[in-house]
């Protein structure tokens, strides 16, 4: 939020993702991108439709410690 984007909601991800990752669905590759670069996020890809995913929101996964 403090980056100047909406939150829509929060919740735990059960997977393996390997790195905090911008997911973005079919579209919106450059605001997933957007959203990585204000994020300091490097790792960018298309969204798994197929999991929960949403096919219509940009979904971040973090991964590691959170400070």
């Amino acid at each position: 939020e403090a980056a100047g984007w909406k939150v829509a909601a929060a919740d735990n991800w059960y997977g393996t993702v390997p790195a905090t990752t911008v997911y973005y669905p079919k579209g919106k590759k450059a605001a997933g991108e957007q959203l990585a670069l204000d994020l300091g996020v490097a790792r960018v890809q298309p969204a798994d439709t197929d999991s929960d995913m949403s096919d219509t929101n940009l979904t971040v996964i973090l991964t590691g410690e959170l400070d």
